[in-house]
C-alpha cells in the first residue's frame, strides 16, 4: 500500500505517478481536471490508496473484490472542501459491487455504524 502523505503534502501514489495535492479544494481538482469522469476517477483513486482499513466488505462481509466507498458521497461536499476531507478515514469503507451500488441509490442505510437494508 502507498503512503498517503509524502513531506511534502502531497499524495504518494504508484511509481510512475506524479501525486495529487491533498490540500486543494474540489473546486480546484474539477478546474484541473476538466471532465468530470476524470476528476471522479481522480478521486476514486487517490480514496483507493490511502483507505487503511480492511478490504473486506462491511455490509456482508465478502473479500474476494471491494471497492473503497465514500460515506458521505463526493458530490455531498461543498467546492471548499479539500481532497483530504473528502478521502478521510473515517469517510471510508470497503464494500463489494453489489452492496456499493445497493448504498449509493438508497437501498442501504448507515444507521449507528452499520449498514442496514432500507424498507421498500
Amino acid at each position: 500500500m502507498f503512503a498517503a502523505t509524502s513531506a511534502t503534502g502531497r499524495f504518494s501514489g504508484p511509481p510512475g505517478t506524479s501525486g495529487t495535492p491533498i490540500d486543494k479544494t474540489l473546486g480546484e481538482l474539477r478546474q484541473e481536471y476538466g471532465t468530470a469522469a476524470f476528476f471522479h476517477a481522480k478521486i476514486r483513486g487517490h480514496a483507493r490508496t490511502s483507505y487503511t482499513g480492511p478490504m473486506v466488505c462491511v455490509a456482508c462481509g465478502y473479500d474476494l473484490h471491494v471497492d473503497v466507498s465514500h460515506i458521505k458521497h463526493v458530490k455531498d461536499f461543498p467546492p471548499e472542501a479539500t481532497l483530504r476531507e473528502v478521502n478521510d478515514q473515517k469517510n471510508l469503507m470497503a464494500l463489494d459491487k453489489r452492496c456499493h451500488w445497493e448504498y449509493d441509490h438508497g437501498y442501504l442505510a448507515l444507521v449507528n455504524g452499520q449498514l442496514l437494508p432500507v424498507g421498500r
